[in-house]
C-alpha cells in the first residue's frame, strides 16, 4: 500500500533554517543600530533641554547654575546620582549636578566662579557606546578653548571608544572632523 503523505526532506528543512539564519544575521545589526540611534536621539534632546535651561538661568541670574535644583525646567524623570560617576570627570560643583537613569546621565559642568568651562553634558554609562554622548559648551577657556562657546558637540571618550567616529559618525551620521581635547573627540553638530 502506498502512502500519499507529502513531507519536507531534511535538505529542504536545512535550506529554510539557513535562509532564516542569514536574514537574522542581517536584521540584528540593523536593529541594534536603530536602538542606539533612538537612545542617542533621546540623550541629545535631554542635553539640548539642559543647555536651554542653563542659558535661561544665565539670562536671569548672570551666572550658570551649579545644580539641577536651580533650574526652572524639571528633570525629575532622571534621579540624582552621586558624583562618583563617569562624567564627574567633567567637573561638578555639587552632589545634585548629575542626573541619571540605567544607561545615561546628564551633568551640569560648573566648578564655580573660577571654573574654566560651563558645559551641559550627557553621556551613556552602559552599553557599546559607554562614555559617548553630547556636550553643549556654554562658555569655555583654558584647555577647553578649542571647543568654542555656544556650540553643540557629539563627544567620544577615546579610552572607551578607540576607533574615531564609532558613535558620532556611524550612529549619529555626523560628518564633521573632530577637535581633540585631552582624551576626548569633539565633533561639531550643526
Amino acid at each position: 500500500m502506498r502512502s500519499n503523505k507529502k513531507a519536507f526532506t531534511l535538505i529542504e528543512l536545512l535550506v529554510v533554517v539557513l535562509i532564516v539564519g542569514i536574514l537574522a544575521g542581517i536584521a540584528l545589526p540593523l536593529y541594534q543600530k536603530s536602538v542606539w540611534k533612538s537612545r542617542a536621539a533621546q540623550l541629545q534632546q535631554a542635553v539640548r533641554d539642559l543647555a536651554m535651561a542653563q542659558e535661561v538661568y544665565f539670562l536671569i541670574h548672570g551666572s550658570y547654575p551649579k545644580n539641577f535644583d536651580e533650574l526652572d525646567f524639571s528633570f525629575d524623570a532622571l534621579p540624582d546620582k552621586p558624583a562618583t560617576s563617569l562624567s564627574a570627570y567633567w567637573h561638578v560643583a555639587s552632589a545634585n549636578a548629575i542626573r541619571a537613569n540605567d544607561i545615561m546621565e546628564l551633568v551640569i559642568n560648573n566648578s564655580g566662579a573660577n571654573s574654566h568651562f560651563y558645559f551641559s553634558t550627557g553621556v551613556f554609562t552602559k552599553g557599546k557606546f559607554t562614555s559617548a554622548g553630547f556636550l553643549y559648551a556654554h562658555d569655555s577657556n583654558g584647555s577647553f578653548a578649542p571647543t568654542g562657546k555656544k556650540r553643540f558637540y557629539c563627544v567620544e571618550y577615546t579610552p572607551k571608544l578607540p576607533t574615531q567616529g564609532d558613535f558620532c559618525n556611524k550612529i549619529m551620521g555626523i560628518s564633521s572632523s573632530p577637535v581633540y581635547v585631552s582624551n576626548i573627540r569633539f565633533f561639531p553638530v550643526n
